[in-house]
This record gives structure tokens, sequence and C-alpha cells, in this order.
């Protein structure tokens, strides 16, 4: 009797949430019905926007693998054995891949064969699936010495500094030498495997050369690499975040529009993308802490999560954030690794690719394939989410990516705010379409807000009595926390240090994240303490709000270069150029908020090329940070000693010169310094300059006393500093005891290295 009771309470309560449910769809005032799936993704069936139920039937997990195959030659060489592990990790999953050769690839039969029978058995109809072309072949345009000889073209590097981006790649070359590469590296293809790649990868490439490939040779899809500042010699800083967009014909790393209009399941129109070379970006990034990081550590390869000791849990992780994104079309990863990594990574490698047949949704294709799917399913405004995979805290990042401005929204603490702010469109160029790389290469886009750099020497805030005291002092007495020179310096992220942007919020009780509305525009939401529903709501070209927002809430104690002006609707945020009298939007970088009494819009204007191309001269620390050798001042470039006072027998004195030209920016020089010491001391050690052009120098002597120090380059630099040798006093107290001064300045050197390392 009881059990038949226990059995008739559960049908009742089934049936009871079964109605709830059907009544709560339609309820206008309900909160989110929100699913949570088998892999731990949350998608959300309801459209706070509008109040519409927006289930996305659609949705699709997409992987894309690309993996990198090198020869024998000097730069990096590959392996053999890895490249057949990765194909038959792929062919014992029933997974499709693609692999981007070297030019020494090419040349090297055994590498051919196995690639050539990539495909062989499904041709022969013996191991079919789909009865389609699993496997792609594409071009890993990493220029070596061999092609380089081949094209006839001078090669600039050597095989220490071949990864360099001005050798490596085609923006270090001349202009018609970067073509002539190209056409030997497709005739060689061509030679070998009957057809021109499907497909190219070079981490950075100039914009003319990708159209030139995709004009001449078909060549429509290319692949960059992450966003990344200064790894491996190159920055990229400021384009679409993780999903692939149709890039501009005039800057690959700013979008030209996608225009496939399926926002909402629709297709209106995919004229203008059919031509445009899709993008890709190299492997999957963690979206809340690959911004601004400098370890190179938060991404799905194996090498890079090994180096913060994070194991396949964290892969598997970001894995599955990254094809849970259900306010898209489509979830996206794009997987691979370099057939010259060690075999640990490769090892760790194939238990990724393992790993992707526990999802029974995954789906993988060939790069042609994933062309034809991107032009039906490439949306105008892009989301993605980011969740705490590493501490498991409840901080959490928003991005956006549109044609005209790139997001990011950082959630800690209750507060929300914009934290990065890209202003692009598709007119802007491509710096090295008429520049030929010197020192590295960069990509950065302007900016309203980047939190991923720090351009001013910020005051840490909130500090114990202890530490706010040495803090005070050594700003007072150690020269290197004076702030006499400026320096734009990688930050470690946006939820850990201090950042300009806009405080949207300080009062969010729970965040609810993406959504659409049934147009397709893309909505942030979250409840306030009041449990009022706010939301930002963002289009292509401006951030729309239902709640007020004022100039206070902006946070601007590390820009300088901005200007404020307000008005009686609302305020603009303009980017200042001092050689500029009228600073306005028109004539500058500008954000414009505009508010009604309930709510706000943000617009961003669009941005004339000429305008920014004089921001990158004007500001190059900013948006072309290359190191080159400008005219040095004598009055901005820095010189100081580390040490004043040493101790004769344990230390040197550590001088430090920064070069900088007449803004205060770095430079370098090329002219051997000239350095004074009187009286003379016992050793003068001058250390090989650094790529930035600083250079150390250490003077040594035996002899206790007062000494002057000159440093001099050329008829434009003439600095002079005066330093003190100290005697041991803790092994010669009887000495220090006759000479007291001398006593004084050991024990000026005890407290600047007490007071460094305390």
């Amino acid at each position: 009797m009881i059990k038949r009771f226990v059995l008739f309470l559960l049908i009742t309560s089934l049936f009871l949430k079964l109605v709830s449910g059907s009544v709560l769809a339609g309820d206008e005032v309900a909160a989110s019905d929100e699913t949570i799936t088998d892999d731990g993704d949350s998608a959300s069936g309801y459209d706070i926007a509008n109040n519409t139920d927006f289930a996305n039937d659609d949705y699709k997990k997409v992987i894309l693998i690309i993996n990198q195959v090198r020869g024998d030659e000097c730069c990096d060489t590959g392996n053999e054995k890895a490249l057949v592990q990765q194909i038959d990790s792929l062919k014992s999953n029933k997974l499709k891949g693609n692999f981007s050769l070297r030019y020494d690839a090419l040349l090297n039969p055994a590498y051919v064969k196995i690639l050539k029978d990539l495909n062989a058995d499904d041709i022969a109809g013996i191991n079919q699936f789909n009865n389609t072309i699993k496997y792609e072949l594409g071009a890993f345009l990493e220029i070596t010495p061999k092609l380089a000889q081949d094209a006839g073209v001078l090669y600039k590097g050597d095989v220490t500094d071949w990864y360099k981006a001005q050798y490596v790649y085609t923006v270090g070359y001349e202009f018609e030498d970067r073509k002539k590469i190209i056409d030997k590296y497709m005739e060689e293809f061509l030679g070998v495997f009957g057809e021109y790649p499907k497909f190219a990868t070079a981490w950075i490439m100039d914009t003319d050369s990708v159209n030139y490939m995709n004009e001449k040779y078909g060549v429509l899809t290319h692949q960059i690499t992450r966003e990344q500042w200064g790894t491996d010699s190159y920055t990229m800083s400021g384009g679409p975040v993780h999903y692939p967009y149709f890039a501009s014909k005039n800057w690959l790393f700013v979008s030209g529009g996608n225009n496939s209009g399926k926002s909402g399941g629709r297709n209106q129109n995919q004229e203008q993308n059919q031509n445009q070379t899709l993008v890709l970006r190299q492997t999957g990034s963690d979206p809340m802490f690959n911004y601004g990081d400098s370890t190179n550590s938060f991404t799905t390869q194996p090498n890079d999560y090994a180096i913060g000791n994070r194991g396949f849990d964290y892969f598997r992780n970001l894995k599955n954030e990254l094809i849970n994104q259900r306010q898209n079309n489509y979830g996206f990863l794009l997987l691979g690794l370099e057939n010259s990594m060690a075999q640990q990574f490769q090892d760790e490698y194939a238990r990724q690719i393992d790993s992707i047949k526990d999802d029974g949704e995954i789906t993988t294709m060939t790069v042609s394939e994933f062309n034809l799917f991107a032009k039906n399913n490439i949306q105008a405004v892009v989301g993605l989410e980011g969740n705490d995979l590493v501490n498991n805290s409840y901080v959490k990042s928003f991005w956006v990516n549109t044609k005209n401005y790139r997001a990011r929204l950082i959630l800690k603490d209750n507060k929300l705010s914009i934290s990065d702010l890209r202003i692009t469109n598709e007119n802007l160029e491509d710096p090295y379409n008429n520049y030929v790389a010197q020192d590295l290469a960069f990509w950065v886009t302007p900016f309203i807000f980047n939190a991923s750099q720090q351009y001013s020497m910020s005051e840490p805030i909130n500090l114990s009595f202890k530490e706010s005291f040495l803090h005070s002092l050594r700003k007072k007495y150690l020269p290197e926390m004076q702030k006499v020179n400026f320096e734009a310096k990688s930050s470690r992220n946006d939820f850990s240090t201090f950042f300009d942007g806009l405080n949207l919020t300080e009062n969010v009780k729970e965040i609810q994240g993406f959504s659409r509305t049934t147009s397709g525009d893309l909505v942030l939401s979250w409840l306030d303490k009041d449990d009022k529903t706010n939301k930002i709501t963002f289009t292509e070209d401006q951030m729309s709000t239902n709640f007020l927002v004022s100039s206070k809430d902006l946070m601007l104690d590390q820009s300088d270069f901005l200007k404020v002006n307000k008005s009686w609707k609302g305020f603009e945020i303009v980017f200042k150029d001092d050689n500029i009298k009228d600073n306005t939007k028109e004539t500058s970088l500008s954000m414009d908020v505009a508010c009604s009494s309930v709510d706000c819009k943000i617009a961003v204007s669009p941005l004339d090329d000429n305008v920014f191309s004089k921001l990158r001269e004007d500001y190059y620390p900013y948006f072309f940070p290359e190191i080159t050798d400008r005219i040095i001042d004598n009055l901005k470039s820095v010189f100081y000693a580390h040490n004043q006072y040493a101790v004769v027998g344990k230390n040197p004195v550590r001088f430090v010169f920064i070069p900088k030209d007449d803004k205060g920016f770095a430079t370098n020089y090329e002219s051997q310094p000239e350095i004074i010491v009187t009286p003379e001391p016992d050793e003068i050690d001058l250390h090989e300059k650094q790529a930035n052009g600083t250079t150390f120098l250490d003077i040594y002597s035996n002899k206790t006393g007062k000494y002057e120090v000159q440093f001099k380059v050329d008829d434009l630099i003439d600095k002079k500093e005066t330093v003190y040798f100290a005697p041991d006093c803790k092994n010669n107290i009887g000495y220090c005891a006759l000479h007291p001064v001398e006593s004084i300045r050991y024990l000026s050197s005890m407290f600047y290295t007490k007071l460094r390392n305390f």
C-alpha cells in the first residue's frame, strides 16, 4: 500500500512539473528556463530581451583539426613518427582532419608518401564514413632558407633566429619577393599533389599576400595565431576573438563583415562574403585567462597548458566551454599541433583527439567543408562567455565580436565592467601592406580601453600599513621605482590588475548570460539586488542599455591619452593627439554615450584609416611598438645607478641606460657607448645591448671611495652619475670604526639592499 502511495506521489509531482513548465514558457514575468546538457553547458531557451522562446534547434558543435607539418630543415625540425601518430589518431576515431605543410615537408619523399595516402582507403571504398574526403592539405608558409633560395630571394635570418617574424614570414620581405616566395611554394605543391593547397597557415602574414593567394590560387581560408603579446616575436592584439570571421580585404586582422545573415536561423545575404578570406585563429584559447597573459599557458595546446602544470581535466573543461556557446549558431574549437613538438605533447594530443568521440554531437570537418558551413552560419554579432576554469571562482568574462568593434566585459565581486573596447572597420589598412618589418611584427587594433597592457605606473591600493610604508620608502629611494620613463608593459589580466574601462554596475545579484532577440541581436542580462532585469544589447555598430551610464562610471586612472567631453545628453571619450588642437570624434578615436531619462546608447565612430595611420605614428608604443633606430634624446633618455652604493669585493655598481626618443618612447642606437670613470676602477663590464636598446653597465673596484661615471653616445647622449664603493664592515670592523664616513656608505648599501628584498 505504501509503495502504491509513493508511486502516486511521484506521478503527481511529475505531472505538476510538466504543467508548471508549460505555463512558465509563456509567462512574461518568469525567469529564464535553463537546461543543463549532459556535457555541462547551460542552454537558455528563453529570450530575456523579448520574452520569446528562442531555442536554437540547429546548434552544432564544430571541431576543426589543423596540424602543422615541418620537414627536416634547420628550423624546428619535424618528426615523421609524430605525423604518423596524428594521422592514426584521426583515423582510429573516424575524425576529419587537415594538415598544412612547410616547404621542407614538400621536399621530403617520406612525408609526401604518407600524405598522398591519406585519403587512399576512402577513395578505394575500404574505410568509408560519409563517402567524403576526410583529410585536406594546406600550405604552412614559414619561410626557410631553402624556400627563399629556390624562390630567388635573399634569406634574411639564420639558424639561431629563424623564428623571428621578419625572417620567417612575408612581413619581413620586399613586396615583390613576397610573391616570388608564394609562387615558388605553390609551384612545388602543385607538382607534388596535382592541385593547389585548400588553405594556408602563417601565424602572421601581410594581407596583400593573403589576397594574392586568394585571387591567384583560390586559397579562401587562412589560419593565423591567437591573441598574444610578443610570443615567438609577434604580437596579435585586438582581433576578433576565437570565432572564425570573413576578413577585410584591407587588413586580415579585422572583420570585413560576416554577412550570412543567420542571426536567428535565416539566411539573408551571402553575396558579400563569397570571395572574402575566412580567417581561423590557431588553437582554443581560454576566454578568461588568455587575455593579457604573458605565460602562454591558457590554451588547448598540450605544450601550453603544461607550462601552468594543468592537465587533461583543464583541456576537457575548456573544450566543453568553447563548443557550448549556445547564444551563437554553433560552438567552435580549433585543435592542432606541430609535428615538431616533443613526444610527451604528441601523446597528450592523441588523448585529446580520442576524447572527441565522448561527445556524440561533435562534428569535425575539412577546411573546405567548414568554409561552406561558415558562409551560412557566421553571424554579424558573436558572443563568447568564459568561466574561471582554474580557481572555480564566480569571475566571468564576456566577449563580443562585430564588424565595427570588439568588446570584453569582466564580472567580479558583483561588478560588471567593460575592460577592453576596440574600434575597427573594413577600411583600416594592414601596416605591412606598405611596410617591411624591421624587428618582430605587430598587429594592434585601435582601442579606447585595453586592460591587457599598462601604460602608466599605477599605485597599489588596499595595502597593509607595513606594505604601504615600504612602498612609500621604495618610491622615495629606489630609482627603478620612480617614474623616470614611460613604458607600455603587458599586464597580467583585468581581474588582477588596475585597468581603464566603463563600470556598468556594482550591483549584480545573478548573471543570466547571453541570449538573442528575435531579430538576432545579442543580449547580456543580469538581475540586480533589487531583482530588476538589466541588459545590454549588442548590434553591429553600437551597444544599448536599459539603465543609465554616466561619466562617473568611467575608470581612467591608467590612460593619460584619453579625454572626456561631457554634454547634457551624456559624454564622449576621445583619444587625444597632442598634434591636433581639435580633439573630436571626427579627428580621432572615440566612443560616444548618449542617454535618455531611462536608457543609453554607446556608439563607436567609424575610424578613418588616415587618422589611425597618424595615431600609429604618434603613439607607436600603443599601436605599432616596433623598436627602431629613432634619434635618441639626451633629456628623455634614462641613465641611473641601480645601486649607488656597492661593497668592495662583493658586488659591482650596476648602471641602467634606457634610450628614448624626443617623445619619451623606447628607441635603439648603433654606436658604441664611451664610458669614463674617475678614478679608474678595476673593471668596466659593458653588457650586450638588448633588443630594445636598454644597456647594462657594471663597474668593479677593490678601492673604497667616490667615483664619477660618465656615459656618452656620439654627440647625442652625455650622462653623469656619482657612485660609491664602501668597505666590507661586516668583515673589517676595525677599519670601519676608524672611517665613519665610509661606514655610513656601507650602511647605505645595506639599507637599499634590504629595502628591495624586505
